[in-house]
């Protein structure tokens, strides 16, 4: 069996590290960010009409919202986090340190309604 030599790069490989250097490069992150971050503004408005429902938004390297409520809400954050998951369609949904929370990171501008849509179903529900 013969084996490629050693210390050697094929030409396909070299092509994808240098496409991977020119979108890294290109890329505008603070503008990816303030984008994500006008996406949880959307998700915060619908959660604001609940009542007990506090929100904090976390604009960082990964943007998120964190939501927590008192007892007039009567789920768990691990029963919603279950709910999205097990929901039409799943939604993926974070607990820190037992706080729930949304990122808008991996989402694509369809599927803000749809997760907005469902914080408003599963917490409203409760409420």
């Amino acid at each position: 069996m013969a084996q490629a030599p050693k210390n050697k790069i094929a030409s396909g490989d070299v092509r994808c590290v240098l496409f991977s250097v020119e979108v890294t490069l290109n890329h505008d992150l603070e503008a990816e960010k303030r984008e994500k971050g006008a996406w949880l503004d959307e998700l915060d408005e619908e959660l604001q009409s609940i009542p007990g429902v506090e929100t904090e938004l976390v604009l960082d390297r990964w943007p998120a919202m964190l939501t927590r409520w008192d007892a007039r809400v009567q789920h768990t954050p691990e029963e919603v986090q279950r709910r999205f998951r097990e929901g039409n369609p799943s939604i993926e949904t974070r607990l820190i340190d037992g706080v729930f929370s949304v990122t808008t990171w991996c989402l694509d501008p369809e599927h803000v309604p749809i997760v907005r849509r469902r914080l408003g179903e599963v917490l409203g529900s409760g409420a």
